[in-house]
């Protein structure tokens, strides 16, 4: 086998290696919830934000017709949720440790 040949066969086992590594790479949890006022009613489409108090990286969803919320693929880590809805005092829960495959 020529060395042109061997070297080319050694670049695809690495390429195939590395998305077989990648697709290993689930690593993650999810934040979901049911947005209630004091009455215990839903809140609809109020405004989600999930944010990774280490890095500062914020994910925005919002409630649907059922006052639920999900914000899946976070990363391990401690997180802040703050909720505000028009008519609403804004809601914010702090410390929120989130570990891997953990809902």
């Amino acid at each position: 086998m020529s060395t042109m040949t061997r070297n080319f066969l050694l670049f695809l086992l690495v390429i195939a290696s590395a998305g077989l590594l990648n697709a290993q790479g689930g690593a993650y949890g999810t934040i979901l919830g049911t947005v209630t006022d004091n009455s215990g009613a839903v809140v609809t489409k109020a405004a989600v934000d999930v944010t990774n108090v280490n890095t500062n990286v914020t994910k925005h969803t919002e409630t649907s017709s059922s006052g639920d919320f999900t914000v899946p693929y976070l990363s391990p880590g401690t997180y802040r949720v703050t909720v505000q809805s028009q008519g609403f005092q804004k809601s914010v829960v702090d410390k929120i440790v989130l570990v891997v495959g953990q809902e």
